[in-house]
């Protein structure tokens, strides 16, 4: 064969350590068209080599893909990979290279499925040095975040939070509901993370009749401020990926923060990998209302209302002290006057 593998910009591999040491490596590449087999069987050799040199492993297969065991964390290796058939293999050799120090995958809250071509995508950059994001199509109809094993379609773009991604030009026998999207981050000075993929593996298709995403309150005794913490779930997805998130407040209980009698205060957020938000300045034992707008990237908007009260406000430590100083001296008192009487 003469055909060189695709393995796109060489960022199609994946770590799985599971928390454990040695990791497995499996690298994943474009399954190369019947027509350029050039002969029986066709398959692929992948050649495992340590700092560059070293041969660590050789394999031979038949799928798109390969896994390597005993993988170690602070090695760098590189993989080469070739078609053979019968008659032998091709000239060209594609490769990957792995990097012991690798910046860390990027992060994706949501990946929905806006109608049959187009998907949206919301993306965290957990490095600062990342320059572009390569995309992979992965239709292997599974619903983890196991490697892949057929990749069908590789893009590259800029570093952005927000992703908008087409499907046009994919194959159209492909079904939504078996095709997953990955993402890996690339450093031009620490190569590539390898391909990552959001919580929600299987991208939900676009409905604005579903519920806000679920919030929950979070006071502590004694302090003066509160957390409301974004709880997402897969299904909370459908409505797009989520741009912004009004809140404003006000103590007492209302149907909404219009009957608010007194100052309403107001927290405008965009949304960021933190899903925790903090009300501050408030009071003890005190009961509040808060709604919250929910404004995502689709043009949808939701609203929320929600109720908590504050708890009970801790003396401190030094009062704590002289009440009981001041207790003692009391008692001490009263014995010495039951004493005086008694004479």
């Amino acid at each position: 064969p003469w055909m060189a593998v695709d393995l796109g910009s060489g960022s199609s591999f994946q770590v799985v350590d599971d928390n454990i040491e040695p990791s497995k490596l499996t690298v994943s590449w474009k399954r190369t068209p019947r027509e350029h087999h050039n002969g029986p069987n066709f398959g692929y050799r992948a050649t495992l080599r340590q700092d560059e040199h070293k041969r660590v492993d050789t394999r031979e297969v038949f799928t798109p893909y390969v896994t390597f065991h005993n993988i170690s964390s602070d090695v760098d290796y590189r993989v080469e990979v070739v078609c053979i058939n019968a008659v032998g293999s091709s000239n060209t050799t594609s490769e990957v290279v792995v990097r012991s120090d690798r910046p860390a995958p990027p992060v994706m809250h949501t990946v929905v499925r806006l109608n049959d071509t187009m998907y949206q995508m919301r993306v965290f950059v957990m490095d600062e040095d990342i320059s572009n994001y390569t995309v992979f199509w992965c239709a292997d109809d599974m619903k983890s975040s196991s490697p892949c094993q057929n990749i069908i379609h590789f893009e590259t773009f800029a570093v952005t939070p927000l992703l908008n991604l087409r499907k046009e030009g994919l194959n159209d026998a492909v079904s939504a509901d078996s095709l997953r999207i990955g993402l890996s981050a690339e450093s031009a000075m620490r190569g590539s993370s390898g391909v990552a993929w959001p919580d929600c593996v299987i991208p939900r298709a676009f409905s604005d009749q579903a519920k806000p995403p679920t919030l929950t309150v979070s006071c502590h005794r004694g302090r003066e401020n509160c957390q409301i913490q974004l709880v997402e779930s897969c299904e909370d997805e459908v409505l797009g990926v989520l741009k912004e998130l009004q809140l404003t407040w006000c103590s007492g209980r209302h149907n909404s923060t219009e009957g608010c009698k007194d100052t309403q205060e107001s927290l405008h957020v965009e949304d960021s990998a933190n899903r925790m938000l903090e009300l501050q300045g408030l009071f003890p034992e005190t009961e509040y209302t808060v709604s919250v707008l929910f404004i995502f990237y689709t043009g949808i908007e939701k609203n929320t209302i929600l109720h908590f009260k504050t708890q009970t406000e801790v003396i401190g430590m030094g009062l704590v002290a002289i009440w009981t100083s001041l207790v003692t001296l009391l008692l001490v008192v009263a014995v010495a006057f039951t004493i005086t009487s008694r004479r």
